[in-house]
């Protein structure tokens, strides 16, 4: 990865002016210390004079709980806080390790590092802490002698720099998370201890009792990602959990906000917190678009997100009037304009009043700089080779932890330049219509329906027997659903196919297809066979009223995609076409509760995004069974590749590579098929992991024009083979000069809808450039298991403009 304008500082100079999108609260004095209190109006923090207060800045991550990999200190068994201190402790007792935390505490994060922070333009710091530095030894929830030393010294230098802070109990007793930043991997015991349950409210008591009364302290965030196991609905219990927290905290400050926490599902479900009888309660959530959620990290994906994101969180607050929290945000990936993407984001939350705290300020790792995965503020400027745990001394561990506040730091300040900048670059993303309103006209016989309080939907027709099904909704999935539907009451017997022409992509998660449905309750059973706008195509089902969906994904195709569902009494049929046009069928079970009249059978259409329409273009619904393929529509034109085919090679030396092709990774070669040349991954060959893949880069172009990259592809030697490659995606990037290129689109191709047909299939990717040059590529990744088999070929490679 390509360095950034790095600049070295140990002693640092001039406070950048605070981002446009933030107001600036000036020192008050009095008993609120230096920052006045600020409190919750409605949705909003405001200050005194009832102004909103954007807050933005980052999280202070890797001070009171470790993540190895910030220090980039991971290792086997050292890959959580509690993994790194128990390594340290069982080589030199727990008195020597406790003078080892005393010096990283005294010096991760000093004086300086508020002067660096103030630089971004931030108010305001997430303090994330374990529990164990407040709780004594006797585990009941009382605080230690000297507890609060520590926090005591991050709210007076946030104090003294003029930054707001947010605390943040990372760590709970007992553990809310099988995940690392709990502290622990595999303790999740809060959710059954109520011992535990307990402390976590009398430590927070005690915290509030502390520091409720001083104007620096913006809000408490009362329990970090609490996703317990990553499967189990513990929505319920976090109810339970909070509402403690709450009332204990409560007991001794009544004016703090206190921030309640999402689950994986969301933070609707808390409903409104006056009608729990919660005081200044708001929500928060964490954003990772492109990592968790959202979709492949790419341009359209952040424009996208940029666009639709957020409408759904608008609404909610709306109703429920509390304010928000993003605790921790970050474009992550390297797309060539992460800096930029960050400035997007922040001005998108800061304009909706919401706070938002990067992750993270500071991280360390062997290398030294800058480099672009964007996951910190400062690293170190020199190399940092972590200490052998096995070993090194303990003078090497305490000098090296003794030493942060006196290492040379390397400063992003291209993101610096971006987030304090009067106007924020311009990406060039790619502009998405927001559709609240669509036509409603009269499909044949066929009704319609908004369930579970979807916004109104539409339909459109289209031609004799075509028409666009406009559709809100969250989603159809879990035990709840909000859709449009299109429907009949059908009877015992029917059969029918459909042909998508289209579907817009609102979200990864929009959904379109066919479904059957016990009832038009927002919890009833059902089976739906539906297309993602990627054209992956997959059955879910809920097997009865109020049940979980689960789902079975089948192929992926380009459009336009069949789709077929067939019911004979108790008996279900199925059908969709495959990468090839070609249409599979399969039978599958009806769920129960399919007993009365109120069963309805028809088309769906759900936006993914609360108060945001999508658009699924539909070219046919028509009773009986398709009578032919469904041909793939691929785009004509000229052939915009050099070497298409892979005949002409590198030279006379490198025959194994293809002449204007890229090449990384091993085993994907230039090798002759059937007297003719292609490019073939040898999975069977290679022997540890990592991608290979190609590309080629095209000038010429015409920006803001689509384009479509495509292949053939096949499978060799995989037939009734296990161990065969993992995963096939095309990419389509910008390229800039002098700079990385970033990624427009990215496809990944499941290997079952290749090797489905052992003459080859076509696989596709369409991406609009924002400049006149454009990378594409074919990344393979190999399996991990044992014994791998079988080759991936490649032929007949192509870019074309696409021609609307």
């Amino acid at each position: 990865m390509s360095l950034k304008n790095i600049s070295i500082h140990i002693l640092v100079g001039v406070v950048a002016l605070l981002s446009l999108c933030c107001v600036s609260v000036q020192a008050t004095g009095g008993d609120e210390g230096m920052l006045e209190k600020l409190r919750v109006k409605g949705k909003y923090l405001v200050d005194k004079r009832g102004e909103m207060v954007a807050l933005k800045g980052c999280n202070l991550g890797n001070w009171f709980l470790i993540e190895p990999w910030m220090f980039g200190a991971s290792r086997e068994g050292i890959n959580d806080h509690y993994g790194f201190w128990k390594k340290l402790e069982d080589r030199f007792g727990v008195e020597k390790v406790d003078a080892l935390k005393e010096a990283h505490y005294e010096n991760w994060i000093t004086e300086r590092d508020f002067a660096e922070i103030k630089r971004f333009g931030f108010n305001v710091v997430r303090v994330p802490f374990h529990y164990e530095r407040l709780e004594s030894d006797s585990r009941d929830g009382t605080i230690r002698a000297g507890g609060f030393k520590w926090l005591d010294k991050a709210v007076d230098m946030a104090e003294n720099a003029e930054i707001y802070v947010i605390l943040d109990m990372h760590a709970v007793p007992g553990g809310q998370s099988i995940d690392a930043p709990s502290g622990r991997i595999g303790e999740n015991n809060l959710w059954t201890d109520e011992q535990a349950q307990m402390r976590a409210a009398k430590l927070w008591k005690a915290i509030a009792k502390r520091y409720g009364h001083r104007g620096v302290i913006a809000a408490y965030d009362v329990m970090n990602e609490p996703w317990d196991n990553f499967s189990r609905d513990n929505r319920e219990d976090l109810v339970k959990i909070v509402g403690k927290i709450h009332d204990a905290i409560r007991e001794v400050d009544e004016t703090t906000l206190v921030y309640a926490p999402g689950s994986l599902r969301g933070v609707e479900f808390y409903g409104k917190p006056a009608e729990r009888g919660w005081k200044n309660v708001g929500y928060t959530e964490h954003h990772y678009p492109g990592l968790f959620g959202n979709g492949d990290p790419t341009l359209d994906m952040h424009a996208r997100n940029l666009a639709y994101g957020f409408m759904g969180i608008d609404e909610m607050l709306e109703d429920k009037q509390v304010p928000y929290l993003v605790g921790e945000f970050n474009a992550v990936f390297d797309l060539g304009g992460n800096s930029g993407l960050m400035r997007h984001y922040y001005d998108a939350y800061g304009e909706r009043g919401w706070q938002a705290t990067m992750w993270s300020y500071k991280l360390v790792k062997e290398g030294a700089g800058i480099e672009g995965d964007g996951w910190y503020m400062v690293s170190n400027a020199e190399p940092l080779p972590w200490p052998d745990f096995e070993t090194a001394s303990y003078d090497t561990f305490y000098e090296l932890l003794s030493a942060w506040s006196q290492a040379p730091l390397a400063v992003d300040e291209e993101l610096i330049e971006r987030l304090t900048e009067a106007e924020p670059i311009d990406l060039k993303l790619k502009k998405y219509e927001i559709r609240r309103t669509a036509p409603e006209q009269k499909y044949g016989d066929w009704k319609v329906a908004d369930i579970g309080g979807a916004i109104k939907g539409g339909v459109e027709l289209i031609g004799e027997n075509g028409f666009a099904l406009y559709g809100g909704g969250s989603d159809i999935w879990t035990n709840r659903d909000s859709f449009r539907y299109l429907y009949k009451r059908p009877g015992k017997q029917f059969e029918y196919h459909a042909v998508i022409e289209s579907f817009e992509e609102t979200n990864r998660y929009a959904k379109t297809g066919l479904m059957l449905r016990a009832n038009g309750g927002e919890d009833s059973a059902m089976l739906m066979l539906n297309v993602f706008p990627n054209g992956e195509v997959m059955v879910a089902r809920r097997d009865k009223d109020g049940a979980d969906a689960t789902e079975k994904k089948l192929t992926i195709d380009s459009f336009p995609t069949g789709l077929y569902m067939k019911r004979a009494g108790d008996q279900v049929v199925i059908g969709y076409t495959d990468a090839r046009g070609e249409w599979q069928y399969e039978k599958v079970d009806l769920p129960e509760g399919f007993e009365s009249d109120n069963e309805m059978f028809g088309v769906v259409a759900l936006s993914h995004v609360k108060g945001l329409l999508t658009k699924a273009v539909y070219q046919k619904l028509e009773e009986g069974k398709a009578k032919a393929d469904i041909p793939k529509k691929f785009a004509s034109g000229p052939n915009l590749l050099i070497n298409d085919s892979f005949e002409i090679a590198k030279n006379d030396i490198d025959k194994d590579q293809a002449k204007e092709w890229n090449r990384w990774g091993d085993w994907f070669n230039r090798s002759k098929i059937d007297d003719q040349y292609s490019l073939v991954f040898y999975h069977n060959r290679r022997n540890d992991g990592g991608t290979s893949g190609i590309w080629q880069d095209v000038s010429g172009l015409e920006a803001g024009e689509e384009y479509e990259f495509s292949v053939l592809a096949k499978g060799v030697g995989v037939k009734g083979a296990e161990g065969f490659l993992k995963a096939v995606e095309l990419h389509l990037e910008n390229v800039y000069e002098g700079k990385k290129s970033r990624v427009i689109k990215k496809l990944n191709v499941p290997v079952e809808a290749i090797t489905a047909d052992e003459s080859g299939v076509r696989i596709s990717v369409r991406g609009v450039p924002e400049v006149e040059k454009m990378r594409v590529l074919i990344v393979v990744s190999p399996s991990n298991e044992d014994g791998r088999v079988g080759q991936m070929v490649f032929d007949q490679a192509a870019l074309r403009k696409v021609q609307n």
